[in-house]
Parts: C-alpha cells; sequence; structure tokens
C-alpha cells in the first residue's frame, strides 16, 4: 500500500542470515513458528509464536532466525508515524511472549494481522482500513507503552544508525574477504580504536566476533544447501584453511560441519516437506488473529454497456481451444474410470487429440530389450490405448516418455509415478525403439490414419529440474527428432515442451533453437507449457517478503492477463529466430502450479478458462488442458473427492465447474462478430451466442503460496474480492421479430458440483447414490425465454465475481 511518500512494508524472516538493521520507522516483529530472537537494545529477545516486539525508530536490531523458525515484520513509515501524532522523541518498549495475554497485546496481534490480510488481500479497495487500523496500533503503543520522552538529539542517533547502516553494507558485501578494522576506519574517516569502540556498543560484541559470526552462518547455509565439499565451503567463506574453518564450526555448534551436514541431511530426508509446510503454517497462524471481512460487506458495482456493431465483418473461428486434451499417463487409459469420463467429454464436447505421458513407462512393457542389435517390443497396451482413442475420435499425440529403466542412466523420478525422469544412457537404443514403435502403427492403423498423428519426445523442462544436463536433453531430442523422420519425413514432430519459465530463460528455449537451427531438427510445430508463475524475484511489489521463500521458488503470476504476455513474447522469439509462421501447440495449460489447490474445483476454474480461451481464441494452434481426471497418481495421496486437483472431473468422475465452462465454450458458434472485456458474442446458421465472465484473480497471499487451506469451505477466501458487474448489451442487427433467449449460468448455485458438496456438509467419501446426486446437478441451471424485439435485442444481467453465463438467441418467426 502506498501512501504518498512512503509505503507499509512487511518482511518475513526464514532461515536468513542477518545484519544489523535500524528503520526511520516504527518496526514490529511478529514471532510465527519456532525459536528465533532479535538483538535489541543489548538485551536478547525471544520470538515464539505469538510473540511481539517493538523497535522504535532508528535502534539497531539484528534478526537471528534459523531453518526451522519463521517471523514477520511490519515497518510502518515516518509519514504515517506523524499521521498519529507520534513525536519523533518518543520511546516505547514493547515485548511480549506467547505466553502474555495481555489486553493490550491481544489487541495488537489482532490489529498486525488484520493490515497483513488487507494488504496482500487487495490494497486498494482496503486502503483505508489499513491506513485507519495502523493509526489504531500506533495511537495504542502510544497509550500503553510509552516510556518517556529523550532528550537526546534525535538527530544524533539518526547519524549513528547511518554510519551503522554504511559499515554493515560493506561488511555485508565483502564479508568473504579480508577487511580489516583499519580499511573500514579509514572509509569512515574514524581512529581504528574509536572505530573498535563504535561497534562494540553498538553491536554488544567486537568487529572480529561479528564478522567471524557472519562467515559461519553463511558456512552453515552452504553445508544444507549444497554438496560443495568442507575446504570449498571454507575458502568460499571466508576461512585461511579448512581446519580453522571446521574448530570455529565445532566451538559455536558442537558438530564438525561434516556431522553437522548429515545431520540435516537425514532430517530433510525424514521430512522432504517440512520447510513448505512451516512457511504456509506460518501465516496460517497469523491469519486466525485477523478480523475476517464482512461477507456482508457490498461490493463495488461497474456497469459496461456493449453496443455491437452490425457493419463489423464476421471472423471465422477455428475453435483451436478443442484441439487437444490431456489425460494424465498411458496407463491411465486403460481404466474403465477415465474411459467413462473420455466418452462423456467426447459426446458433449468433441476434441480432436489426446496427450499423455509414460507410453515408455515400464507398466505398459512396450521395451523388451535388445536381440542381436534389434530392439524388441510388446504393443499389446499400446494398441488397447490407440484401439480405444480412435473408436472415441480421437487422435493420437504421443510422447515418446519417460525412459525405460534399461536404457536410463539413473533410476530416479520426480514424480511418485515412478517413472524414470533421468537422462538416457543410451539414444541409439532409444531412437530404434521410437522407429519401431512407428512402424508398427503404420502397419497396424494405416498411413493415412498414422501420418495426422503428432508426436514430440521428453520436455525439456528436466533440464531445470535438474534431471539431466542440456546437453543431455538435446542429444536425446536430436535422437527422436531423427529417428521420426527416418521413418517418413511427414510425421509431424514438435518440441521442446516448455514451461514458460524456461521459454523466458536465456539458457532455455532459445539455446534449444539455436541447437535447432544449426544440427537441422528444428520442430515442425513449437510445443510449450503455460502455468501462470513466475520467480518469486520478479514481482518487486512483494519482493521484501517473499526473500526468505527457499523451498518454493516460484509463485502464482500476478498477471491477469498471464496467457496472452507469453505468447506475446513467445511469438517474439520465433521472429528473433525467422520462424514467425510457425505453429504453437500449447500441450500443457492450467490455472495454478499445485495439485493440491482447491480453487481448481470451484466457480474459479470456469471463470478463467472462458476468459483466457476468449481473450485468446485461435492464437495458437492447440491449448491442451492438463488434466482430464483428478485420477492422476503423479501425487496420490488425497482424502476428499474435492481436493484441488488439476482434473475437469474428480477421481469418481464427478464434472467440476471447469467441465462445465467448457461445455459452454462448445457452444458458440463458428464466427465471431465482436468481444471485449468479459464478453465474447458468435454466431451460427440461425442463432447467436453470448458468453458472459465476471473474472477476479487470486490475492496476493494465495499467490505466494504461504496460505495452506485447511478445510474446503475456505476454497473462496483466496481471491481477491472483486466487484460486481451489470452488462448492458444492445445488437442493432436483431430486430422485428420474436427471439427465443437460452441462459446457462455457472455460479455458486448452479454449474458447480464443488458448491453442491460443499452445502451437503462436504462428506469425503461419498456413496454412490450421493455421487449420481452431483454429477446429475453438476450441470450449468437452464432457462427460457421468449422476447419480441421491433428495433434492436437488448440484454441485461449483472454477475457476481467468478460468475460466467452463456445466452443462446434464435430467431423464431423466419421470414
Amino acid at each position: 500500500m502506498r501512501t504518498k511518500r512512503e509505503q507499509i512494508i512487511f518482511q518475513a524472516f526464514h532461515d536468513q542470515i542477518c545484519r544489523s538493521e535500524f528503520s526511520s520507522g516504527l518496526t514490529l516483529f511478529f514471532g510465527l513458528h519456532g525459536n528465533s530472537s532479535i538483538r535489541y537494545q543489548s538485551a536478547e529477545y525471544s520470538m515464539p509464536a505469538g510473540a511481539l516486539l517493538v523497535v522504535n525508530p532508528f535502534e539497531l536490531y539484528q534478526v537471528n532466525c534459523s531453518e526451522n523458525a519463521e517471523m514477520i515484520a511490519m515497518q510502518i513509515p515516518e509519514n504515517l508515524l506523524q499521521l498519529a501524532n507520534w513525536s519523533r522523541q518518543n520511546v516505547c518498549f514493547c515485548y511480549a511472549s506467547s505466553q502474555n495475554e495481555k489486553q493490550e497485546y491481544q489487541t495488537i496481534r489482532v490489529l498486525f494481522a488484520t493490515i497483513f490480510q488487507d494488504f496482500f488481500q487487495n490494497p486498494e479497495q482496503n486502503a483505508s482500513g489499513i491506513v485507519t487500523n495502523v493509526l489504531k496500533l500506533v495511537d495504542l503503543l502510544t497509550a500503553h507503552f510509552l516510556i518517556s520522552d529523550v532528550p537526546k538529539s534525535n538527530t544524533k542517533r539518526e547519524e549513528t544508525m547511518r554510519r551503522m547502516k554504511r559499515i554493515m553494507d560493506h561488511i555485508h558485501s565483502n564479508w568473504n574477504e579480508d577487511i580489516s578494522l583499519r580499511e573500514l576506519a579509514a572509509r569512515e574517516f574514524l581512529s581504528e580504536g574509536y572505530l573498535s569502540r563504535f561497534l562494540k556498543q553498538n553491536l554488544d560484541m567486537t568487529y572480529s566476533q561479528y564478522v567471524m559470526g557472519l562467515r559461519l552462518e553463511h558456512a552453515e547455509k552452504q553445508l544444507r544447501s549444497t554438496d560443495h565439499s568442507i575446504t570449498q565451503i571454507a575458502y568460499d567463506c571466508g576461512f585461511h584453511n579448512a581446519s580453522a574453518f571446521i574448530e570455529h564450526f565445532r566451538q559455536k555448534h558442537g558438530l564438525t560441519p561434516r556431522q553437522y551436514r548429515q545431520h540435516a541431511t537425514q532430517k530433510a530426508a525424514a521430512d522432504p516437506s517440512g520447510e513448505e509446510t512451516l512457511l504456509q503454517d506460518g501465516v496460517t497462524y497469523l491469519l486466525q488473529f485477523a478480523v475476517p471481512p464482512d461477507p456482508q460487506r457490498e461490493l463495488p458495482h461497474e456497469t459496461r454497456y456493449i453496443t455491437v456493431d452490425e457493419n463489423v465483418q464476421p471472423r471465422r473461428l477455428r475453435h483451436t481451444w478443442k484441439t487437444l486434451l490431456n489425460a494424465g499417463y498411458a496407463k491411465h487409459l486403460l481404466t474403465a474410470a477415465i474411459q467413462q469420463q473420455i466418452i462423456k467429454i467426447q459426446q458433449e464436447i468433441g476434441f480432436r487429440y489426446l496427450r499423455f505421458h509414460g507410453m515408455l513407462d515400464q507398466e505398459l512393457h512396450i521395451y523388451q530389450g535388445m536381440e542381436n542389435g534389434q530392439v524388441k517390443c510388446c504393443f499389446t497396451y499400446f494398441d488397447m490405448v490407440i484401439d480405444f482413442l480412435l473408436e472415441q475420435g480421437l487422435r493420437p499425440f504421443l510422447e515418446f516418455s519417460f525412459i525405460p529403466r534399461e536404457l536410463a542412466k539413473a533410476q530416479t523420478s520426480i514424480f511418485e509415478t515412478g517413472s524414470i525422469t533421468a537422462a538416457c544412457a543410451d539414444c541409439t537404443a532409444f531412437g530404434a525403439l521410437v522407429e519401431a514403435i512407428l512402424r508398427h502403427a503404420i502397419c497396424r492403423y494405416g498411413w493415412d490414419e498414422v501420418s495426422q498423428w503428432k508426436f514430440s519426445t521428453f520436455q525439456i523442462n528436466y533440464v531445470f529440474f535438474d534431471c539431466m544436463t542440456m546437453d543431455e536433453y538435446l542429444e536425446l531430442y536430436d535422437c527422436v527428432y531423427h529417428a521420426v523422420k527416418a521413418v517418413d519425413t511427414r510425421l509431424q514432430f514438435g518440441g521442446p515442451g516448455a514451461m514458460s519459465s524456461v521459454v523466458w530463460d536465456p539458457r532455455g528455449m532459445r539455446v534449444f533453437l539455436q541447437y535447432a537451427t544449426a544440427h537441422d531438427c528444428l520442430p515442425d510445430f513449437l510445443t510449450v507449457q503455460s502455468y501462470p508463475h513466475e520467480s518469486s524475484s520478479a514481482d518487486a511489489n512483494f519482493m521484501s517478503y517473499t526473500l526468505s521463500q527457499q523451498s518454493i521458488p516460484s509463485v502464482l503470476s500476478k498477471d491477469t492477463n498471464f496467457v496472452k504476455t507469453f505468447l506475446y513474447d513467445l511469438n517474439g522469439i520465433c521472429r528473433e529466430f525467422e520462424l514467425p509462421d510457425m505453429d504453437i501447440f500449447i500441450e500443457e495449460w492450467n490455472s495454478t502450479l499445485w495439485q493440491r489447490d482447491l480453487s481448481s474445483d470451484t466457480c474459479y476454474k470456469s471463470v478463467w478458462l472462458t476468459k483466457n480461451i476468449c481473450e485468446n481464441m485461435d492464437a495458437v494452434s492447440a491449448f491442451g488442458y492438463w488434466t482430464i481426471s483428478d485420477l492422476m497418481d503423479e501425487r496420490a495421496n488425497f482424502d476428499s473427492m474435492y481436493h484441488g486437483g488439476y482434473g475437469l472431473f474428480t477421481y469418481n468422475g464427478v464434472p467440476k465447474s471447469g467441465y462445465e465452462a467448457l461445455r459452454l465454450l462448445g457452444q458458440l458458434g463458428n464466427c465471431c462478430i465482436a468481444s471485449g472485456d468479459g464478453w465474447y458474442f458468435t454466431q451460427s446458421e440461425r442463432e447467436w451466442q453470448l458468453i458472459l465472465y465476471n473474472y477476479t484473480h487470486y490475492d496476493n497471499i494465495y499467490r505466494y503460496r504461504y496460505r495452506r487451506l485447511e478445510h474446503p469451505e475456505d476454497a473462496y477466501s483466496v481471491f481477491e474480492s472483486g466487484k460486481i458487474v451489470r452488462f448492458q448489451v444492445t445488437f442493432p442487427a436483431l430486430r422485428r421479430g420474436l427471439y427465443q433467449i437460452e441462459q446457462q449460468e455457472i455460479t455458486r448455485t448452479s454449474g458447480s458440483s464443488f458448491d453442491l458438496w460443499l452445502a451437503a456438509g462436504a462428506p469425503p467419501s461419498p456413496d454412490r447414490a450421493f455421487l449420481q446426486y452431483l454429477a446429475e446437478h453438476a450441470s450449468a441451471h437452464r432457462t427460457l425465454t421468449t422476447e419480441q424485439v421491433d428495433t434492436a435485442l437488448r440484454l441485461e444481467t449483472t454477475l457476481q465475481p467468478l460468475e460466467a453465463r452463456l445466452f443462446r438467441i434464435r430467431k423464431m418467426n423466419f421470414t
């Protein structure tokens, strides 16, 4: 939240190396988890969960927050302090441990948490409330915790702190080098003795003790997060030899560096998700103190006036969003549950291609080894998969993955499925396997059929997941490309399957295209993946809060037009490599990175799909939604039918609101008449279609995955509050006649099986009768009316946040 001159700043502390700092404003610390501490005014204050500490302006403090602790700070800037009549001479003392529950301290916790909640959920809409609560908090400190008016010159205190900041900045920029006290004194035009006393007075330790502690903290982090040798870490952290490092480390920790590393590795292996859970639990703990937003609070209103120009030439649509759909893994296509879901989606919507992972996994038993230099294969299960797809009017989009165990350099996997994601040890054998599969397919299904299939291989993303090197990936890609073309050059092969971060990374898509151009293996079409994520360092407005996210390197993007932005940048890269006409397939896309994101089950998914398909209609050759069903075991541990999976269907086959959105979009006509913010108007023979949607984005707290939802009824709490939108539509081309107007709507009471499930008490494992009830009542509500039109058709409707509505307009008395 920005004020006229400064802004409130939140900063999280977790496993950080913190220098001595000060602020010109008032700083409030709130303990969230574990046993962190703050050195302040020559004392050490423990900061367990619920603890509070206030640091006065221009007073030095140092945070000590280990890997098993988390704390958050809020800095109130000078201009807000002045607004609260805080004197520059004021000094307060406010420290409460978690056991201290005096009413004033509890009120501070409530105000702190409420400011945090409002700040990150919707800072513009909540700006007045944030300022009001900040002023209340400062008034409370003034009334109950003021200790005296300090006669000491405030100017002198500021000068002292600014000198300390210059010194600390230099030390923390050069901590691993030989920085002598004499050099520091010369930089500040001070004597060495005066500087020594100055630092001892303000740090409560000697200069050499401070630098040694800093070096040991950096070494501790390297021991936990790298596989560097003890000797390398010693030199990296400014020690002259490994023996000195080992001795100093043992004196501080009671363990040698090697023993410390073994202990940390064992702890991480025992609880691999512990750090992520810690970060999520911290903010969940904080928000329990916040005053919940008033559900009765009236949302802002907006009216959008739409007049469709009757003279605009309609644009022919290809509906490329129906080109491709994903179904998890090949083995899933042999299950009755997935087959039934595919049959339903083909009957009601109709896709052209189906893609899946794991065709070469152990479960399909295709690769049987090598014999006399020839690859041996078994195609029994492969044929069953392909036969089923063709029976449903679907063509295969075959991804040659993953690596058969016998051909892998290592038996490692990043998925719970066990699919091998390591590099290939024998690319020649892998290429022979690809050729054998293609020749079998042509023999069984005929050239005319197979020539219309699409092919790809292992994604380049696995390089950035540290599963293989770029050289190893490029060798594999090159091998598969030439194996496909060796069968027939007309077969369509795509790559490299790059996520948006890999497209943007200078070591990613550009490196691939440079290699493919130089080695004559450019794909026939580019394949990419669109998940709206970004590096935490990319969001400057949230940087100070996310610097400590060690275990969550990606966050959901704040860009509400992420897909459009991504495609714009991708097209720029294509032009850069003189490939302006290259077909682009988004082989995977979804609204979220996380397989346990409850928003996937809510009306949000329906509006996200509607918005992004309408705003990017036919912008690429395919939008491959990932995935049909929640029945996918990349992360199989769930205990409820609605658990935030990727699917359009629950694992037991109930359609979710995202499926309903695609069903509505499938009713749009083949010509686009006009479109705009929240609406899309199409035409087919003797019918017009208008789809409306009111999109609301994730709030900032949830985007950064700090808020873990424990209860399904909280699923809608992770979005910005949004606004109510009233649409007034005028279409002059429709006049003089009787029209039938059909409405279908997706709201929390219609078209959302999740909300129907919530209303029934959220049973985790419903019986068959209730599942049938959910499936039968999960469709969008449908109404029919007639209207006599004399001059122009006018429609008026209001949408709450996260609602979508389709109008189908038919003239009844043609003359």
